[in-house]
């Protein structure tokens, strides 16, 4: 699945957040400011924005059939 498609998937402060810090790599204060939110906020949105990414993009492997 393309980048940009699972980052559509995002809800609109986490995506916004992942596109400042990330892409534009803007510090957290800045994007803070730019987006009225929290430093904290800022923060918590970006881990979660990338948990969920990383959760679609790499998904974990199972073990299902796998003998012992």
């Amino acid at each position: 699945m393309a980048l940009l498609q699972v980052m559509s998937r995002l809800p609109a402060t986490q995506l916004d957040v992942i596109t400042l810090r990330i892409l534009w790599r803007m510090p957290t204060e800045r994007v803070s400011e730019l987006l009225g939110l929290s430093p904290a906020m800022v923060r918590s949105s970006q881990r979660h924005g990338e948990h969920f990414l990383r959760s679609i993009l790499y998904p974990p492997e199972t073990d299902e059939g796998a003998t012992p």
